[in-house]
Formats: structure tokens, C-alpha cells, sequence
């Protein structure tokens, strides 16, 4: 029975129209009514199902504090689930800040936290047990090396038309041609 249940849904419906509103300082639960009626007018949701929810809540944006504080706290859990195989996590300032930089994204908040997480620190530590460099009783502390910067590769052009004959890649002792192109 779900008569002493209460059910909580979330959404980034008019997530955009939120942002707007406390980049200007404001206060976004002010806006409820034009938030509600941008997210019916846009057709996110159906008038006849906002109307069955007792409440809509409007959320704030995380603030780097609160981000913060969720990703110290899914850190935590990780470094429990390890600890139980013997192995401790370092949870220090950088780390936090690191997984704050990869896992936050403006739209979605922290929902992408896990997969940075999962990325940036199970997936090292998983290669660490497995290639026997990790092992219980040891310590793993992740430095500014573990996260080298990102590197943005080079723009590539873009060819609108060619009008020089395609090349014709060698592969040993067999010859592969591409079909002919129709003229532009």
C-alpha cells in the first residue's frame, strides 16, 4: 500500500530558466508560478500531471560548498567499500577538488559524479589490484599526476570539395583504391 508513502521526483525541467534567475541574484523559488508554466509550455510535463503532485519544490544550483561536501561524501563510500578489502583512500583536498572539475556539470548538478568517480578513481585503483601493485594493507593516495591536464587536439580542416585525385593507401602487397567519387 502507498498510503503512507511519500514520493519525491526530481528533474532538471527549466533548469536553464533557473540558472538565469541566480545568475541575476535572485531567488529562484520567487519564480515558481513562471517556472511551472514555462516547463507546461514547453511540454515537459502535462498540466494534468503537475497537478497531481501536492508540491513542487524549486531547487537552488549546488554551490562549490555543497559540491563539495557530495563528492567528500561519495569519496567516503568508496573508501569504506575499500577498506573492507583492506586497502585505504586517501581522501585529501585535491582529490575532491579533481572529481568536483570532472563530475560537475551545470545542467545535470552531480548526478555525473559517479561516472568521474568511477573513471578517475575506481578504474586506477581496479588496474592497481589487478596488476598486483595494490594489494591489502596498502595506502592509495591520488597526486596531481594521477590527473594529468586534458589535451585538446588540433583543429582539423575541413575539406568542402577536392579536387586533387584521392590517395591511394599501400598496405603490404595489397593495393586498395577508393571507388571513384561522381563529380562534384
Amino acid at each position: 500500500s502507498t498510503q503512507n508513502v511519500i514520493f519525491i521526483f526530481t528533474s532538471n525541467a527549466a533548469s536553464q530558466m533557473i540558472f538565469d534567475i541566480t545568475e541575476k541574484g535572485d531567488d529562484p523559488s520567487k519564480f515558481r508560478t513562471e517556472i511551472i508554466n514555462k516547463i507546461v509550455s514547453d511540454g515537459i510535463y502535462k498540466p494534468e500531471l503537475i497537478n497531481r503532485f501536492d508540491d513542487v519544490v524549486i531547487f537552488h544550483p549546488l554551490n562549490k560548498d555543497e559540491l563539495s561536501q557530495i563528492t567528500g561524501l561519495m569519496l567516503k563510500k568508496l573508501a569504506k567499500r575499500l577498506q573492507e578489502k583492506g586497502i585505504e583512500l586517501v581522501i585529501n583536498p585535491m582529490l575532491i577538488s579533481k572529481i568536483m572539475e570532472a563530475g560537475y556539470n551545470r545542467t545535470f548538478g552531480a548526478r555525473p559524479m559517479n561516472r568521474a568517480i568511477q573513471e578517475k578513481v575506481e578504474e586506477p585503483i581496479a588496474r592497481k589490484i589487478i596488476d598486483g601493485t595494490l594489494a591489502p594493507g596498502s595506502k592509495m593516495e591520488f597526486t596531481d599526476a594521477h590527473f594529468p591536464p586534458a589535451v585538446v587536439a588540433p583543429a582539423v580542416p575541413v575539406l568542402a570539395a577536392v579536387s586533387a585525385p584521392i590517395p591511394v593507401a599501400v598496405i603490404p602487397s595489397i593495393l586498395i583504391s577508393p571507388p571513384e567519387l561522381p563529380p562534384l
